[in-house]
């Protein structure tokens, strides 16, 4: 069985929002339930294994993995090097329904709620080394999401965790004030 710490947050404007840590066991018991019903694989789990048969040496290094495009799922990479993690910086940004992060640093993030939260998920893979997964749902001023997001943690040389490969997953369509169509 897997283990799952829930964070919920209500914040004074009404906007809330719940960080469910599903670890990469529970995150992968969704996705290949989902697997077994549909039969077929889905985008998520299919980077994940493509990520996992990468490894080499207990870790997988940044040039043995490249994130597929694929238009059923959002993913983006983090330069996890800087020491302050709100220092962190998005790139290859190709999310749904967000657009305009490419560049950015975490510190940056539109949602200023959620910029702690990121950081500290970061961070926290970038230590363990470990994949992790989450389901997130929030509500910032109508702007409604439920989805599922991996972290794959990708090396140098040396072992050294440097960047994080992330996919997301919609449950479904996102409603509110930010356009619902996906970014270029």
């Amino acid at each position: 069985m897997f283990d799952t710490v829930t964070y919920n947050a209500t914040y004074g404007n009404g906007d809330s929002q719940m960080r469910i840590r599903l670890g990469v066991d529970g995150l992968l018991h969704t996705e290949k339930t989902i697997r077994r019903l549909t039969g077929s694989s889905t985008p998520m789990l299919q980077e994940y294994e493509t990520w996992n048969q990468s490894r080499r040496d207990g870790y997988v290094r940044l040039e043995d993995f490249r994130l597929k495009p694929n238009n059923a799922v959002s993913t983006y990479m983090v330069d996890v090097q800087p020491e302050d993690p709100q220092d962190y910086r998005f790139s290859s940004f190709k999310v749904l329904y967000v657009p305009g992060l490419d560049g950015t640093r975490v510190s940056e993030h539109p949602i200023a709620e959620f910029r702690r939260d990121l950081a500290f998920e970061y961070l926290h893979c970038k230590t363990t080394g470990e994949p992790d997964g989450y389901r997130i749902t929030h509500d910032f001023a109508g702007f409604k999401r439920d989805y599922l997001r991996l972290f794959l943690p990708l090396c140098d040389r040396r072992g050294a965790v440097t960047t994080l490969a992330c996919v997301s997953r919609h449950l479904e369509v996102p409603a509110g004030s930010l356009q619902a169509t996906p970014s270029d």
